[in-house]
């Protein structure tokens, strides 16, 4: 089967797409004024503390997958699996 030519080469497929740009919705750290109850202090207070879930939640994980590929022994194989679900749940 044919394939088209896009100028692009395999290798230039496998390498890094560097230099791209987003654009940034809310600097990390401030705070949009919405039309809600809460007041600034405890929707800030509330941003510190999901933020700081979210970064927990996400070492977690990857102690999870660390540890998942480091098991030896005899039990490796229940061990490789259970720590494979775990962390597959802290993800979900």
């Amino acid at each position: 089967m044919p394939t088209q030519n896009t100028g692009i080469t395999q290798v230039d497929r496998s390498q890094l797409l560097l230099h791209q740009h987003g654009y940034e919705i809310q600097q990390y750290g401030t705070l949009r004024d919405l039309p809600i109850v809460l007041n600034p202090s405890a929707r800030s207070e509330s941003c510190v503390l999901v933020n700081q879930i979210l970064a927990d939640t996400i070492i977690l994980y990857h102690l999870y997958k660390k540890h998942h590929w480091l098991m030896r022994g005899h039990t490796f194989y229940q061990l490789h699996l259970l720590l494979d679900k775990h962390a597959s749940e802290v993800r979900s």
